[in-house]
């Protein structure tokens, strides 16, 4: 990024996107190595009830997770089997983890920069969050770097910066182009009955 500066999340592109009411479609490229894996990742969610997809069909995965606060249950299908299992939460002591971190969901709880950033021709206003992360006893810094077109985001990347013998080692382990940034959960994607009456329930192996 070039022309970094700190600002307050009131004065950033991202409070565009703070809102506990989202749907969000993304085209993603893990970079792992010399390895790419293309994927597309779908998210919505109404404050209660949440939809998360993440399709790649080169590696024969189609997953989706439907999770609902109220009911205290989650349904996890196999979009390639073309079955489903339940989880019931209510009979644990905490709810589940949010393990997808390709969204923050509150902003405001991180330091962000402003600046812009280029890619191919073009140079993008974009905000970046970091924070540190602890891997293998290593700290890394995660900076998530949103690059905006007006005020909805086109493209995210996610970089990793470590200290590696003395030496700053930066690596991007993330591209995503933004097709679609809405505040309100879509309606489709909250149907859960008609979403599940697509599929086969099975008992969950665990």
């Amino acid at each position: 990024m070039t022309n970094v500066k700190v600002v307050p999340f009131t004065s950033s592109y991202l409070k565009n996107m703070n809102s506990e009411k989202y749907t969000l479609e993304m085209n993603v490229k893990i970079l792992a190595g010399s390895e790419t894996v293309s994927m597309k990742a779908v998210q919505s969610t109404d404050g209660n009830k949440s939809y998360n997809r993440t399709l790649a069909p080169g590696y024969r995965k189609d997953e989706i997770n439907l999770h609902d606060e109220a009911q205290k249950k989650s349904w996890d299908i196999d979009g390639i089997k073309g079955t489903y299992t339940v989880t019931d939460w209510s009979k644990y002591p905490t709810k589940p983890d949010d393990d997808d971190d390709t969204v923050i969901k509150d902003f405001t709880k991180y330091k962000i920069m402003q600046g812009y950033y280029k890619i191919g021709s073009t140079e993008y206003p974009a905000d970046c969050i970091a924070f540190t992360e602890t891997e293998n006893g290593v700290p890394v810094t995660v900076a998530m770097i949103y690059c905006f077109n007006g005020s909805k985001p086109k493209y995210m990347i996610v970089k990793g910066i470590a200290e590696v013998q003395g030496e700053t080692a930066v690596q991007t382990v993330m591209e995503g182009q933004i097709t679609r940034c809405d505040t309100y959960a879509d309606a489709n994607y909250m149907n859960f009955e008609k979403i599940l009456s697509q599929y086969k329930l099975v008992e969950d192996d665990d």
